[in-house]
């Protein structure tokens, strides 16, 4: 999968980017899976698991480009989604942080922005989710008139994010302390307040499988009898650092 994620990325994109593909120390690593012998792509490998934004922030540091994408593996690039996010960066040198429009394989949307969360928005989404992978007529119309649009958003997902790099370097990256989940949407909140904007881009697209590295698949009442202690203690983070002890 991963490198399908690296051929499809590359063959609709370009070879000019650099690809560097982050291996947190998995079973099979990514060198003897033949990674490292795509033209141009080249292997990290850790010798520890240190989670998404820890992983991702040593790969950034062995790149040089102006503009960072973090891609998660489980992806597949159908269309160039690089070119329309670029030109909206060199328009607007106030956003910081862009998400493109992210699909399901059956070409179905996924809701991959939104709001900074807080504890009312917590409920209103929670709603909102369970309608759209409820699959109903409702949750299809709330799908489609969430990603339609071009606007600003309080955080974009990690799955495939786009960052300028002087933005990542000057906040530190990614905050080490969430193992996976929620270290997007804390970095959105850490661009925001450094006085930069996140945008929501639904002209460049991506597909995403989704679940693959946590084995958390299917629909989304499945996925929170599942949900890994991780993601709570990620949740709680994120509370603790924005809103204190009361949340």
């Amino acid at each position: 999968m991963t490198r399908r994620a690296v051929e499809s990325f590359r063959a609709a994109c370009g070879p000019e980017p650099e690809v560097v593909v982050v291996d947190n120390a998995s079973p099979v690593p990514s060198d003897r899976a033949g990674i490292a012998g795509i033209a141009g792509v080249r292997s990290l490998l850790l010798a520890d698991n240190l989670g998404f934004g820890a992983g991702n922030n040593r790969g950034a540091a062995q790149t040089s480009g102006a503009i960072l994408l973090f891609l998660n593996n489980d992806t597949l690039t159908k269309e160039d989604f690089v070119t329309p996010v670029l030109e909206e960066l060199r328009r607007h040198p106030e956003v910081g942080v862009v998400g493109p429009r992210i699909d399901n394989p059956n070409g179905s949307p996924q809701l991959s922005h939104g709001r900074l969360p807080s504890i009312a928005r917590e409920a209103v989404d929670r709603a909102v989710y369970r309608l759209v992978d409820a699959g109903g007529p409702a949750g299809r119309r709330i799908a489609d008139r969430h990603v339609r649009e071009r606007r600003g958003a309080g955080w974009v997902t990690g799955a495939a994010l786009f960052i300028r790099r002087e933005l990542f370097d000057r906040v530190g990256g990614f905050d080490e302390g969430f193992f996976l989940y929620f270290e997007e949407t804390d970095f959105c909140f850490r661009a925001r307040e450094a006085g930069h904007r996140c945008w929501y881009v639904p002209d460049a697209r991506i597909v995403h499988v989704g679940g693959q590295s946590t084995g958390v698949t299917g629909k989304a009442n499945a996925e929170r009898r599942r949900r890994p202690e991780y993601w709570f203690r990620s949740r709680r983070r994120y509370f603790l650092k924005r809103g204190g002890a009361p949340y």
